[in-house]
């Protein structure tokens, strides 16, 4: 430590920390330098203050006990609680980080989330006012390229009091050209869970249908359900809108998607999906689900990737009910299932089945389970199916003594199918089949009863915590095949 007499400083060297007035703020630096003339304290060399609030670090960290104010100058990095980073040039700021003002803003939020300002001033309850701002969730590419899209605003104002954000003179830029213009719009803020109004809109491109732009309407129905309305416009000759239902309450669950968009360079303009579910409760602790899927055709879903749907090979309706009990399951189900891969593809329909799981905990955490299903199965026009099966299963764990866990499985399954098929036209491949086949019905059939053993040691490692995946199977089958020529 030196003292200079001219001037009235005093400066440290080597890991200096200290503490404001109050102690609400930790200060400390490779070097600091003390003005007692202005009654400041300048940091530098590894800068840093901190409190419950958030952490500080730049260039350069200057506190005035007077004024009990601080300010940063030179790569500011300020890290709230929330662990959300803010990097600018220079930063003023009180001792609990409630109010600031900074220049030359960017912050990264959650889901890449990017904002900048040129300058902004924050208040101690959350309040912000922004000039110059941007926004975009596109990732910023490496070489500072301009992104995607990007909204900028003259001036944007977050209102915490009214968890509101308001922004001024905005214009929306695609690939650094501006392409739309709102003198004044407003949305709710981040930390609101449900208000009416319109949210931040949806911008990409696709190969499928150009540029797209999807606003999004939400408006709140009760205190348990809303539903959400989204316009669609894109550059290849699309409009449509797609909307989302929601209802929660104590028992039951519904929750419907619908969309329409007219093409028109399909030969069918409009096209469409719903996907509806509507889940609940009944008493004896059973649930039921009631599912319905559809499309208007096989590719829709796969073009018009903003409605947020992954590409399903498979759509499912029907109605399923479980029981589920401490030690076992039951399940009551019909399904309809169409496999969207192939247009000419047939509808499966699963007629009513039923499955029953009941399972016996014994010493030394081993347990034997039992089940059993029938169902029956129809293809449309080609094939009706049943099927019976009944499984025993025997399960142990133990432990080696270089640590890994083994699981032993035995199980032992009793199946019955019969199969009924129904030819015509372009159904003749079944003429090469190895069963019974009669010209004069179009009808084959074959009953399989089989009876399977089925053994596995799967190891899991308790030392590394990662499963190993090393098991051996072994299935014995004993099979009778019995044909059956109906006329």
């Amino acid at each position: 430590m030196a003292y200079n007499n001219a001037d009235e400083t005093v400066t440290a060297t080597g890991n200096v920390e200290f503490e404001n007035s109050d102690k609400s703020l930790a200060m400390g630096g490779d070097n600091a330098l003390y003005n007692r003339r202005g009654n400041t304290i300048t940091l530098t060399d590894n800068a840093h203050a901190k409190n419950e609030m958030g952490v500080l670090q730049s260039d350069t960290i200057t506190y005035s006990k007077s004024r009990d104010i601080i300010t940063a100058n030179g790569n500011v990095v300020y890290t709230d609680a929330d662990n959300q980073i803010s990097k600018m040039t220079n930063l003023s700021s009180d001792t609990r980080f409630g109010d600031m003002q900074g220049e030359n803003l960017y912050r990264t939020l959650t889901n890449n989330v990017q904002i900048s300002a040129k300058s902004f001033t924050k208040t101690a309850n959350g309040s912000m006012n922004a000039q110059d701002a941007s926004y975009t969730s596109c990732m910023m590419p490496a070489d500072n390229a301009t992104p995607t899209w990007l909204l900028r605003a003259d001036t944007v104002d977050l209102d915490a009091e009214n968890e509101n954000i308001y922004f001024v003179n905005s214009r929306l830029e695609l690939f650094g050209v501006p392409i739309a213009y709102w003198p004044y719009f407003e949305q709710p803020a981040p930390s609101v869970v449900k208000k009416d109004g319109w949210l931040m809109p949806s911008v990409g491109t696709t190969n499928t249908v150009g540029l797209y732009i999807q606003g999004h309407y939400y408006q709140s129905i009760t205190d348990t359900s809303d539903i959400t309305i989204s316009p669609i416009i894109t550059t290849k000759q699309l409009t449509g809108f797609d909307s989302l239902y929601r209802k929660n309450s104590t028992n039951a669950v519904t929750r419907h998607n619908f969309s329409i968009i007219n093409d028109e360079k399909m030969q069918s303009s409009l096209r469409g999906h719903w996907f509806g579910n509507y889940r609940f409760n009944t008493g004896n602790h059973w649930q039921h689900d009631i599912k319905h899927e559809n499309v208007s055709d096989i590719a829709y879903l796969k073009q018009n990737v903003f409605l947020g749907h992954k590409e399903k090979s498979t759509l499912k309706s029907g109605i399923t009910s479980t029981k589920i009990s401490p030690d076992s399951v039951l399940q009551l189900q019909t399904l309809s299932l169409r496999d969207t891969r192939t247009p000419s593809a047939p509808t499966t329909t699963v007629l009513p089945s039923i499955q029953y799981k009941k399972s016996y905990y014994m010493t030394g955490n081993s347990s034997i389970s039992v089940s059993a299903t029938a169902r029956t199965v129809q293809q449309t026009g080609q094939r009706l199916s049943h099927a019976t099966s009944a499984t025993v299963k025997y399960t142990r764990p133990f432990v080696l003594q270089n640590g890994v866990l083994v699981k032993a499985n035995a199980s032992v399954r009793a199946d019955a199918y019969r199969f009924s098929y129904f030819a015509g036209g372009a159904r003749n491949f079944l003429l090469r089949s190895k069963g019974v086949y009669d010209k004069t019905t179009g009808r084959y059939e074959r009953f399989t009863p089989a009876i399977s053993l089925i053994g596995s040691y799967p190891l899991i490692s308790t030392i590394s915590s990662k499963t190993t995946n090393r098991s051996i199977i072994v299935e014995p089958i004993a099979g009778l095949f019995i044909h059956k020529k109906n006329r």
